[in-house]
């Protein structure tokens, strides 16, 4: 399509074909659609005295990520069993709306000849919707070169990486997504329940070999298509905008994984995040599972080591779950973000009102599959719905604890209009539910019961410690009166040695070299030391 150096983007001298599809977009289009944001335009005098377009390519480039494949993985992290070709992953979903707990389900599959997607056929994902984004998202079908893709994706022209390229084609075409519960509709507000492939089709040509002329340039003859599924999430704008160059500049997989998890929980300038280890790293990232919080961690630290290098992350700790969903899911991790990064949603969408492009823009309605702090009334209101004047009154006549109660019943009482049950709560100021008296109660019992163990805990740590000081203790003193043994003359050596074994009596069956009799022994030069004795000074 085009070369593609380390600052500008050139037309190749390519031949335009001669049959060439009539309904192909011009070639020039193609040109201005893959100015960045902000992206410098120039032109540079070629040979013959003819002028060549040139696109700078130092300032950002920016891409685009479907959100629910943002949320929930479709790459395997960890190389699977050649017959292992599905990643399911279930969990109790909450409602962003009604506030109704859900069964849900992700289930990747594979295809049996190809596999499971890999990272690197995620970062092909991201080329591909780059690609879409510049030709505007006004077809499914994208015409693409595989020179170009390579080239963006930093990799070598040569058999091998189109090999490479083949087989992502080959496993994003291949792969099954079934999700329920799982896959939000941004025009529905609410979960769909389907099946669905990430591309529909693929073809990919050949290039004809040779140089052509600069007024000769050809389209590329590769085109892919969007799944349905997929297409209409991108028109419905349920899609963000994503920093390429930074995400393309990351070494590790994981680390790419979790910076587009963590980018889009970032949002609207939010600085920190928390989330469960186990909910993270499995049904979030991918990873592969295991019952060891300690090996999740093991095999975070990377990610984020790198994460924080490149001034992404500002904090990263671990601390306990108020409410832990599991015994075993107990550890949070919690993420401070530094805030030099630049709001990509609003740069984007200023350029869209700037250029009249028909790109749909990123929704900026908030993440419905995002946990929003617990301790804000105001905030938690508002997203149940409460009308914003309803919403002004209880703050200014109702106690935040009240609300805060009445909002955290919610979820026992079940309601079909969350707004309008817990509104009628407070102005009728309802007892709370039997079920979550129960669950309080049994939540202060669990909570005694930890604190009961760590205290028991602590006991026994410090019982062993003043156990390992008192061996300490003894062995030091044990070496300070050998030592003075071994300085003493024959005569108090023998006093010693008699007091010892007049002490023992017929306990003495290992003789003087026994540790038993040496023990005696240091016992009586202590009582010596003690009395003051000048046998022992």
């Amino acid at each position: 399509m085009f070369e593609r150096g380390d600052n500008v983007i050139q037309k190749p001298e390519k031949q335009k074909p001669q049959d060439m599809r009539e309904d192909a977009p011009d070639f020039s289009q193609v040109v201005e659609s893959f100015n960045l944001e902000g992206a410098r335009v120039s032109t540079r005098q070629g040979k013959a005295g003819k002028q060549k377009r040139v696109i700078h390519t130092d300032s950002l480039r920016l891409g685009k990520d479907e959100m629910n494949l943002i949320e929930h993985p479709f790459a395997v992290l960890w190389q699977k069993e050649p017959n292992d070709n599905i990643m399911a992953l279930e969990w109790d979903a909450r409602h962003p709306k009604n506030g109704k707990v859900v069964p849900a389900s992700w289930t990747v599959a594979g295809n049996p000849d190809f596999g499971l997607p890999t990272p690197t056929d995620e970062r092909v994902y991201l080329v591909l919707l780059e690609l879409t984004r510049e030709a505007g998202f006004d077809s499914p079908t994208v015409r693409f070169s595989r020179y170009d893709i390579c080239k963006r994706l930093g990799w070598g022209i040569s058999a091998k990486t189109y090999t490479m390229l083949q087989g992502a084609f080959d496993r994003l075409k291949g792969v099954n997504i079934t999700a329920k519960n799982a896959f939000w509709n941004p025009k529905s507000q609410s979960f769909r329940n389907t099946g669905f492939n990430i591309i529909d089709y693929y073809d990919i040509n050949a290039e004809p070999p040779g140089r052509k002329s600069c007024e000769q340039i050809e389209l590329p003859l590769s085109w892919f298509k969007w799944s349905d599924v997929m297409f209409d999430s991108f028109q419905s704008g349920y899609i963000r905008t994503l920093d390429l160059t930074f995400a393309f500049g990351l070494k590790g997989d994981i680390a790419m994984r979790l910076y587009r998890y963590l980018d889009k929980k970032a949002y609207n300038g939010r600085d920190t995040f928390e989330i469960e280890l186990f909910t993270l790293c499995i049904e979030h990232l991918g990873m592969k599972p295991t019952k060891y919080p300690s090996k999740l961690k093991e095999r975070l630290q990377r990610a984020h080591d790198e994460l924080k290098e490149k001034n992404f992350l500002r904090e990263v700790s671990y601390g306990q779950m108020k409410k832990p969903l599991q015994k075993h899911r107990s550890i949070k991790v919690c993420y401070s973000f530094n805030a030099h990064h630049l709001n990509l949603e609003e740069n984007a969408a200023s350029s869209t009102r700037n250029e009249g492009a028909s790109t749909p823009g990123t929704l900026l309605f908030n993440d419905p599959t995002t946990e929003q702090p617990q301790s804000d009334p105001r905030e938690r209101m508002r997203q149940i719905g409460v009308s914003p004047e309803t919403i002004e009154e209880f703050l200014q006549t109702v106690k935040h604890e009240t609300l805060g109660l009445q909002l955290d019943c919610l979820l026992d009482r079940e309601p079909k209009d969350a707004a309008a049950t817990f509104v009628k709560a407070v102005r009728e100021n309802w007892a709370a539910p039997t079920k979550y008296t129960k669950n309080q109660v049994a939540e202060t019992s669990e909570k005694k019961r930890q604190a009961h163990q760590e205290t028991e805990d602590q006991k026994k740590a410090q019982q062993e410690a003043a156990k390992r000081q008192e061996i300490a203790t003894d062995e030091a003193d044990a070496t300070r009166l050998d030592a003075l043994w071994e300085e003493m003359d024959n005569d108090t050596r023998d006093h010693i040695e008699t007091e010892a074994r007049d002490r023992l009596g017929v306990l003495l069956q290992e003789g003087k070299n026994s540790p038993r009799f040496a023990a005696m022994r240091r016992n009586v030069m202590r009582e010596l030391q003690d009395q003051k004795s000048p046998e022992i000074s």
